[in-house]
């Protein structure tokens, strides 16, 4: 008979003293000798079957059911045996109606041991029967159950909870998920306590750290290449330098230009004392010589002396070029000069300012003048009235042959005219319809006794400080018009600097072309150049000249030229000129006057029957300086060609 508390564990009924003291349950169980109940049949005979299973097996939930049978033990059912040992005759508990359990055999082979038996029971903490979970999911996961990421839970019925699961990739952040890859990233790793680096939203939508780094940590995270004194292993050695030391910077990179070097890269850096020519502050004056340079071995790491020298002790030693009066056979003119006497230097090298060389307009070395460059010699200064010096070849020595006396009743120098003589020339021959031709007293044309083809109007497009009716030659009279658009009564156009955008370029192309003179300013020679030739130049280089408003009649250019017949050339000093742009490069054009003999001031080109001149000088500032000359040049100039 299967005692009461064992039956109790057998139907699940946990407390035994409930059990025990349940009357319901011990009608049901039998009396308190813990004996099944018997059950009578309709006749009043005790029916002993409830010991039996429902094939008639005995069962039984104790060993202690009486002696063994002569065969029992030996694991075979035998004799009156009902189970031997392991031999169950196929019996299980779950046959046995049971849930769950092992079956075992009582020790006398009379019945089967059910103490092994039992019924599943949520919350025991085993996953039993259909139980998905029990406490814990075990090694189920949420992707194990379909999904991509998040934590699975088990619920009080023993069922999984998928609350915490997610599926990456649906835009939507679900719970368990960090952010979704189809989805706009919020996060930093700045906002999550990182210090740099590119936040990513893994394909398990979590975070992905790999780019993110807390630098200073001394560990290299992320995207660092170090951290404080890890250093990954790099050194400048193994990074392609030659040497220098490795170190890590703030924000956990490396700095090679800083740390490590490279010889022969003329740079001073990692352990280099020099490089090339770089000895950073080191020379040889600092090293106590007087000159010289420093040499550097193929190491970078040598500095020699050997080049240095000690000016003044009478030997040419390395670096130096002399020394003292030693100059080892150089002269002026073995070193590339024409004239001059070479010197040496403090510093022991070849002092070249007493060498000239002829023919580059500065008088240097010997000379006494060079090209139209004499100094403040002149005509003049000889006591002539006009006319230009001339310079030799060999830039040592004057001539006055081109001077010229006014009056003398010879026409000379610079002069067309003296007195009477007029050399042949008449009105006519000088391209006017008639009249009388006259000397002025600058021996000079006068044309004013000629029948002058001038048209009325003098226009002026932009402003002008200067009053330019002082252009008007004496005996022409001409009309100021304010205007930047000529036209058929149009004698010359004056284009001051702020008018240089105040005309139409086709008009004022078509003026020229047609006849019609135009005079330009400084800063205003290249818009009209660029109009009238379809040029396009840019001026540049900075203004020439002192800015005294003056013409800038320091050297003269092209002396053969037709304007000179009738127009005698005054030569200033720089320091007396006006300013400009140097207009030597306009494709072209033929030049009169310049600040030297590289630097062009004024001159004309034609234009089918005009002319642009180019006044590249600032007339219009109206500055107290003696303005005649410069007035008396600008007057040709407007009513060409009548000269």
């Amino acid at each position: 008979m299967m005692r009461l508390n064992e039956l109790c564990v057998l139907l699940g009924i946990s407390v035994v003293a409930a059990c025990n003291s349940d009357p319901e349950v011990l009608d049901a169980l039998g009396d308190d000798t813990g004996t099944m109940p018997q059950t009578s049949t309709d006749d009043g005979v005790v029916d002993d079957s409830a010991d039996e299973s429902s094939d008639g097996t005995a069962m039984t939930d104790s060993a202690d059911d009486g002696p063994a049978g002569p065969f029992c033990g030996n694991d075979i059912i035998d004799g009156n045996d009902v189970c031997d040992g392991t031999d169950l005759a196929g019996n299980t508990c779950e046959f046995l109606g049971f849930e769950a359990g092992e079956l075992g055999c009582t020790a006398n082979c009379g019945g089967f041991d059910l103490t092994g038996c039992g019924f599943f029971e949520c919350g025991n903490g085993k996953e039993e029967g259909e139980e998905d979970c029990d406490g814990t999911v075990g090694a189920a996961t949420c992707a194990t159950e379909g999904f991509d990421n998040g934590t699975l839970f088990c619920t009080p019925l023993c069922e999984y909870n998928f609350e915490q699961c997610g599926v990456c990739g649906d835009r939507i952040i679900d719970d368990g998920e960090d952010c979704d890859i189809a989805a706009p990233l919020e996060a930093s790793c700045q906002s999550l306590g990182l210090l740099s680096g590119t936040l990513a939203c893994g394909d398990d939508c979590l975070f992905d750290l790999t780019n993110c780094s807390t630098c200073g940590n001394g560990m290299i995270e992320g995207v660092e290449d170090c951290d404080d004194n890890d250093l990954n292993g790099s050194t400048c050695l193994n990074e392609g330098y030659d040497s220098g030391t490795l170190t890590c910077q703030n924000n956990c990179t490396f700095n090679f230009a800083a740390d490590c070097g490279t010889c022969g890269n003329d740079d001073v850096d990692g352990d280099e004392i020099c490089d090339g020519i770089d000895f950073g502050a080191d020379s040889c004056v600092s090293e106590g010589f007087d000159n010289g340079l420093l040499l550097c071995n193929a190491a970078c790491d040598t500095v020699s002396t050997e080049n240095c020298g000690i000016c003044g002790n009478a030997s040419i030693e390395s670096g130096e070029t002399c020394d003292g009066l030693l100059l080892d056979g150089a002269t002026c003119q073995n070193s590339g000069f024409d004239s001059g006497t070479l010197v040496c230097g403090e510093s022991c090298q070849f002092d070249v300012t007493g060498c000239g060389t002829c023919g580059n307009g500065l008088i240097d070395g010997d000379e006494i003048c060079d090209s139209e460059n004499f100094g403040a010699d002149s005509c003049q200064a000889q006591g002539f009235d006009s006319g230009v010096l001339t310079c030799n070849a060999t830039c040592d020595a004057i001539s006055n042959a081109s001077c010229g006396t006014c009056d003398n009743g010879v026409i000379d120098g610079a002069e067309t005219c003296d007195g009477a003589l007029l050399g042949g020339e008449t009105c006519a021959s000088l391209g006017l319809e008639g009249g009388d031709l006259g000397c002025n007293g600058s021996c000079q044309y006068d044309v004013s006794g000629c029948d002058l083809q001038i048209l009325p109007n003098l226009l002026q497009c932009g402003t002008s400080s200067r009053d330019v009716s002082v252009f008007i030659p004496p005996g022409v009279n001409l009309n100021i018009v304010m205007s930047c658009t000529p036209d058929a009564s149009t004698q010359a156009m004056l284009v001051t600097r702020n008018g240089a955008n105040m005309f139409d370029g086709p008009t004022l192309q078509a003026y020229v072309e047609g006849g019609g003179n135009v005079l330009t300013e400084t800063f205003a020679s290249d818009e009209v150049y660029n109009a009238v030739f379809g040029t396009a130049i840019v001026e540049a280089g900075g203004l020439v000249g002192s800015c005294n408003d003056t013409l800038p009649s320091v050297v003269q250019f092209t002396p053969a030229d037709p304007f000179w017949v009738s127009n005698m050339f005054t030569p200033i000093l720089l320091g007396s000129s006006g300013c400009g742009n140097d207009v030597s490069a306009y494709p072209g054009l033929t030049p009169l006057f310049g600040w030297s003999p590289a630097q062009v001031s004024v001159g004309y080109r034609d234009a089918m029957a005009g002319r642009v001149w180019v006044t590249e000088f600032d007339w219009q500032d109206n500055q107290l300086v003696d303005f005649d000359y410069s007035a008396e040049m600008m007057g040709a100039m407007i009513i060409y060609p009548a000269l």
